[in-house]
């Protein structure tokens, strides 16, 4: 029967992990509810969100793989995270379906995969992340003494996956609740998760801790520490280098030398403050879109210990697509954010505008050829002040 306040929560008897009456929550299910358009609502956001993650990391994911100069230990990192990305976001149609039809309809099967896929995906991203902020510390802070090469990357990235599979018994404890409500005799099928009963222990506080501490709590950490000390070190940078800039004589050669070191400072703290505004861009969200995600299960354990069971689904669902957005944001902040990658995949863009478009590609071509000569000489001026940097910002954007 469910509970007075939602249609999230069913009483039921279990006989199969030993608890008898029981009661559980839906987690992509909600069953009568007063707002007939918010399912379809939640559906058509998920399925978009399905489609403009699986579009953007399948993209990055393919440039990468495709492209030998792009073939690097941080560029690796990125792969990776487009990939588990695709897996992460592969269970939104299923629970889309699930939220239009109030019910289940998949297999048991597609139960404890939907819940697998999700727990694995979930910590091998947000892992991701942090061995990237230690990649990226390694480079600003040490540059030369620890150098993470492709063998660490496999390394790393096979251990995140070897450890990810902590979260088989919360795979293996999902399972199909099938009811029958007393009010219009209609079957009810949800997707739950129960743990077996035991009297002294109970596995769901060790399945929380573990998915508050290895999911959140020790990566932000982390990720906090390494980029707060890589935003310390970039600005100790700026005032040193800004330091070197004194009043010279009055020569033309001495105005000429000063006024290209003031033209090198400036974009100098303007790549810092792009670098800046990216670090603190991946840290305000990643609190922002995993946190919802760890409240929301913080309190459907707390709701089932003190007996209230307030909650919706959607709340859940609503933390579960914030989740999903973060796979959509990604592949910005890692990998198109990179110079790099976004000309490789601009050339690669052209080049299939080419094959399909030829007409149009070459009158493309005949104007870009056409641009004036000066246009030219201030790209190729632009070019040699960026190569002017010091090793710190060419180890940090390398890594990016």
């Amino acid at each position: 029967m469910p509970s007075q306040l939602n249609h999230s929560y069913f009483k039921l008897f279990d006989a199969e992990f030993g608890w008898g009456n029981t009661t559980q929550f839906t987690f992509f299910s909600e069953f009568n509810r007063s707002n007939s358009a918010l399912p379809f609502i939640e559906a058509f956001v998920l399925l978009t969100v399905f489609l403009f993650s699986i579009t953007e990391n399948s993209l990055l994911l393919i440039v990468v793989l495709a492209n030998k100069n792009l073939r690097t230990s941080a560029n690796f990192f990125e792969a990776n995270m487009a990939a588990s990305s695709i897996l992460f976001v592969i269970s939104a149609p299923m629970i889309a379906v699930g939220r239009m039809t109030e019910s289940w309809l998949a297999t048991e099967v597609a139960c404890k995969f939907c819940v697998f896929v999700m727990h694995i995906t979930g910590y091998n991203l947000i892992w991701n992340m942090v061995l990237v902020s230690i990649d990226r510390y390694n480079r600003v802070l040490t540059p030369g003494k620890h150098k993470i090469t492709r063998r660490y990357v496999f390394l790393g990235t096979s251990l995140i996956w070897i450890t990810s599979m902590l979260f088989i018994p919360q795979a293996m404890y999902s399972h199909l609740d099938i009811i029958q409500t007393p009010t219009d005799n209609r079957t009810i099928t949800f997707c739950s998760v129960t743990y077996p009963y035991n009297p002294n222990f109970k596995y769901s506080y060790l399945m929380f801790a573990l998915l508050s501490f290895a999911d959140f709590l020790i990566p932000v950490s982390i990720i906090t520490h390494n980029y707060i000390r890589i935003l310390r070190r970039l600005n100790e940078h700026k005032q040193r280098f800004e330091s070197h800039i004194t009043p010279l004589s009055k020569t033309a050669a001495c105005d000429l030398t000063k006024a290209h070191r003031l033209a090198a400072a400036k974009r100098r703290n303007a790549r810092h403050r792009k670098i800046s505004i990216t670090l603190i861009t991946i840290l305000v969200l990643y609190l922002v879109m995993w946190l919802p995600l760890v409240i929301s299960v913080a309190i459907i354990f707390l709701e089932g210990y003190s007996e209230t069971y307030r909650m919706s689904s959607s709340v859940f669902i609503f933390a579960v697509i914030i989740c999903f957005i973060n796979t959509c944001v990604n592949p910005f902040l890692y990998g198109y954010n990179d110079d790099k990658v976004r000309s490789t995949f601009k050339r690669n863009i052209r080049h299939i505008c080419r094959r399909v478009l030829p007409k149009e590609s070459r009158i493309m071509r005949n104007r870009a050829m056409s641009l004036p000569r000066t246009q030219h000489d201030d790209e190729t001026t632009d070019q040699s002040l960026n190569n002017s940097d010091t090793h710190v910002h060419v180890e940090f954007t390398s890594s990016t």
